[in-house]
């Protein structure tokens, strides 16, 4: 769904992901980008801290959250 800009439709199918497995670090990035692209930036930046929580080293996690952060100004 997200490939094909359905995020309300990816955050669904992610957060499913996440209740089958709660410890995969990058459903929780996915879901967050899906989040983002909704400009839900507060669960976007919960998914993506919970992803680093989760893989301290998860590369595209801390990029996301980085990058929202500069662009809310925090």
């Amino acid at each position: 769904y997200a490939s094909l800009q359905m995020f309300y439709d990816a955050v669904v199918d992610y957060s499913k992901g996440i209740q089958l497995n709660p410890n995969y670090a990058d459903t929780y990035n996915n879901r967050g980008v899906a989040y983002y692209n909704l400009r839900d930036y507060q669960k976007a930046i919960a998914d993506y801290e919970q992803a680093i929580r989760l893989n301290p080293n998860h590369p595209l996690a801390r990029t996301n959250l980085e990058n929202l952060r500069q662009e809310l100004g925090r």
